[in-house]
């Protein structure tokens, strides 16, 4: 992914309770309002800080093989 799309810089996370709040704060978003469950930032300057290859790898080292292949 980090090869084949753009670096958007917008961000944004809905954590909702239930479908209903989650609808909300998505329409929320869609009108640049603001909700409880919703949270929006801008991508700034930063670092990779975590890899996370899988739920476990085929051979050892393989989430390294990863990391070293495709650096951020």
């Amino acid at each position: 992914l980090a090869t084949t799309r753009s670096a958007l810089e917008h961000r944004a996370v809905v954590v909702a309770a239930d479908p209903d709040d989650h609808t909300q704060a998505l329409r929320a978003l869609a009108r640049g309002g603001a909700h409880p469950a919703l949270v929006t930032g801008r991508a700034g300057e930063g670092t990779l800080t975590m890899v996370f290859s899988g739920q476990g790898n085929q051979r050892p080292g393989m989430g390294r093989e990863l990391y070293d292949t495709y650096p951020a």
